[in-house]
């Protein structure tokens, strides 16, 4: 559930679209998403997030509203429900398509990640079972369930589902497909910070549009794309990487020092045990690497202070044991995880580097021959001719940037109100969008324009203005001349 909150860090606008499988939502289910107070201070403190379900008989689309100024841009991280699969999404606000969102691939990625799409929305379901209670939430009445759930960490969960199983509305069957339950999901205590209270339900007269096997073969062959251009990246670079980050970086080898990579004898399947390895093994680096002058060398002999620290470590477990902080059992085991961790630690020699860079310029050719910022992005598609531009989606027009309106020209702030009144309709609306996404581009440090949206939708209106400049009336063309002109 923590994942899905991070994932869905956006807002979602809707509009119509034509042409592909068009899904149709008829309501919209808004729910009140619970956070810490940690959280609280990454939003403007003036709204609340919300998880909104758009729902139709056979398909569910999720987004979150609200986060203030995180995540407005024309492609929407979301969630789609169809056939009981459950796809990570982008929704375009400019033509109200789905794509399902491509991760980029490095080695060790989960194989669960790598999928198009997956067979929970939350964590696995393992099983669900009616309770005796019951509550009237927000006007809904609703029969509580207890939800039995794996986490990606093989941990087992416990939530509070509560269904109004006499709604006509029906998402649980979306959400929770293997609870074999249908009804309106009303409260949803995951049994963290995010759960989710039902706020209100309402018309909606939203459509998206969603091909599935097209999505799908795409995301196929660029996810493969993504591999193969990952391998050779790190083939090509692998031996020159080492160099950069050992030769250039590292005045010796402690990276490779069982001191330094102490995580890697954190083997216990005790919780409390690996916490109590990775304090104790802190205090031992610090020892054995500090560097108080900060010239490169430790500022203890290595073999003295390794044997403090080996000392301290055994007077430090007697001590947790003598007050009853850890277990017999438990000391068993942290003696056994050190016993390895100092053996190899004794064992390992720490040699100088005698390629350690000389001059920045040593370290900065190192870093040009490893990183090209130019592989990271995609190819420009030419895709602008496509938008529809009756769709207008502004930033200008957010309430929640409105203290940006002061660097972007006098004209901005009131746009929609000033645009003549053309005898050709669809001029208005072309005009309003091309001097409008012109406006989003001065107030691109807001973070809320999508740089490449604004400039393709643009484009777009420019092109349409030029194609029918010549069959606009004498007053048409009047009205856009002087209109242009009188831009500040």
């Amino acid at each position: 559930m923590k994942k899905l909150l991070f994932s869905l860090i956006s807002l979602f606008s809707i509009a119509s679209y034509g042409q592909e499988k068009v899904y149709n939502f008829d309501k919209k289910i808004s729910y009140k998403i619970n956070t810490p107070d940690e959280y609280n201070q990454y939003l403007d403190g003036k709204e609340s997030i919300s998880l909104v379900n758009y729902i139709t008989k056979d398909a569910l689309l999720g987004i979150v509203e609200g986060f203030g100024e995180f995540g407005k841009s024309f492609n929407r991280e979301s969630f789609f429900v169809n056939n009981n699969k459950f796809f990570d999404v982008y929704t375009n606000s400019l033509d109200n398509k789905l794509s399902i969102k491509i991760p980029y691939f490095y080695e060790g990625t989960p194989e669960e990640d790598l999928q198009p799409y997956k067979n929970d929305l939350f964590d696995s379901f393992v099983s669900i079972k009616k309770l005796s209670s019951s509550q009237t939430i927000n006007g809904f009445k609703c029969n509580e369930y207890e939800l039995t759930s794996n986490s990606l960490q093989n941990e087992e969960k416990k939530s509070t589902l509560c269904i109004d199983e006499n709604n006509s509305i029906n998402n649980v069957s979306f959400m929770f497909p293997q609870a074999k339950i249908k009804g309106l999901l009303v409260r949803f205590d995951a049994g963290d910070f995010n759960g989710l209270t039902i706020q209100n339900v309402s018309n909606s007269s939203a459509k998206i549009s969603f091909d599935e096997k097209k999505e799908i073969d795409f995301f196929t062959k660029e996810l493969s794309k993504r591999k193969e251009e990952y391998k050779k990246l790190y083939a090509d670079n692998v031996a020159v990487d080492t160099v950069a980050a050992s030769d250039y970086y590292s005045p010796d080898n402690r990276y490779d020092d069982p001191i330094n990579s102490y995580y890697n004898y954190q083997t216990s399947e005790n919780t409390n045990v690996n916490n109590l390895f990775n304090n104790i093994a802190l205090l031992n680096y610090g020892l054995v690497y500090g560097d108080s002058d900060y010239d490169g060398t430790p500022d203890y002999d290595r073999s003295k202070s390794l044997k403090t620290a080996e000392a301290s470590t055994n007077q430090i477990l007697k001590q947790f044991k003598k007050n009853k902080l850890i277990s017999k059992e438990e000391l068993a085991e942290l003696n056994k995880l050190f016993k390895k961790y100092f053996d190899d630690a004794n064992k390992f020699e720490l040699k100088t580097n005698l390629n350690v860079a000389n001059s920045t310029e040593d370290i900065d050719s190192a870093a040009a021959a490893t990183y090209n910022l130019a592989e990271y992005y995609e190819p420009y598609q030419s895709t602008y001719k496509t938008i529809d531009t009756g769709i207008i989606d502004l930033a200008i027009d957010n309430p929640d940037v409105s203290d940006f309106l002061k660097i972007a020209p006098e004209h901005c702030k009131n746009l929609k109100n000033n645009i003549p009144t053309f005898s050709d309709k669809s001029l208005a609306k072309e005009v309003n969008n091309y001097v409008g996404q012109i406006c989003d581009l001065y107030i691109y440090n807001s973070g809320s324009v999508g740089l490449t949206e604004t400039i393709n939708s643009l484009r777009k209106s420019n092109l349409e203005i030029y194609n029918k400049y010549d069959q606009l009336s004498k007053e048409d063309k009047s009205k856009l001349n002087n209109f242009l002109n009188s831009l500040d």
